[in-house]
C-alpha cells in the first residue's frame, strides 16, 4: 500500500491517475532486475525514466546534487545546456558505465544520423545487499530494462531498487 492510501493526501493536490510519474505525457519506466544466489548473492538492476522524443529532440532539464558525491554521468551537459537529450537510466554505483554503453549503442542504432549524445546514468548503492564487486550489470540488460518500460510500471524493490535500503 502507498502512503496516499493510507493517509489521504497530505498537500491535499491531487494526483493524476496511476500516482506515478508516468503520469506525464511521453513518460514511460521499466526496470531489469538481476537476483541470484549462487554463485554470489545479487540484488540489482537497471531502471529507465523514457522520455518520448529526446534522441531527436532535446528537452529543458536541470539537475541538482543532494548528497554531495553521487555518481553520475551527464549532469555537466544538463548544467551547461540546460537540455537533455537521453533516456534517464539508474544502476548500481560500479555499473553506470556499463549501463552509458549499451545505452549509447542502442540509441545509435536507432538513430543512424547521430554523432553526439550524452547518456543520462545516476546511481544506486546496492553494494550492502547485492555483491556490488562482481559488476554483474551488462550493456545487454539496457534493452531489456527498454522494453519494459510502461505507464503503469512497477513499484519497490526491482530495476536499480532491488538492492537499496531505506531507513
Amino acid at each position: 500500500m502507498r502512503f496516499r492510501e493510507l493517509v489521504g493526501p497530505p498537500d491535499a493536490y491531487e494526483t493524476g491517475l496511476l500516482n506515478k510519474i508516468t503520469d506525464l505525457e511521453g513518460i514511460e519506466v521499466g526496470h531489469f532486475t538481476l537476483i541470484e544466489d549462487s554463485p554470489t548473492c545479487l540484488r540489482t538492476g537497471i531502471s529507465v525514466v523514457r522520455i518520448s522524443g529526446v534522441y531527436r529532440s532535446p528537452i529543458p532539464a536541470a539537475c541538482g546534487v543532494f548528497n554531495g558525491y553521487g555518481k553520475s554521468m551527464g549532469l555537466v551537459q544538463i548544467e551547461e545546456l540546460g537540455t537533455i537529450e537521453s533516456d534517464i537510466f539508474l544502476t548500481n554505483t560500479l555499473s553506470i558505465g556499463a549501463v552509458q554503453q549499451g545505452a549509447a549503442k542502442l540509441a545509435l542504432e536507432d538513430n543512424p544520423e547521430m554523432t553526439s549524445l550524452n547518456v543520462v546514468v545516476m546511481e544506486c548503492n546496492d553494494g550492502f545487499l547485492s555483491d556490488i564487486r562482481s559488476l554483474s550489470i551488462r550493456e545487454e540488460m539496457v534493452s531489456r530494462a527498454l522494453m519494459d518500460a510502461r505507464k503503469d510500471f512497477a513499484l519497490g524493490s526491482c530495476g536499480a531498487g532491488t538492492g537499496m535500503i531505506c531507513f
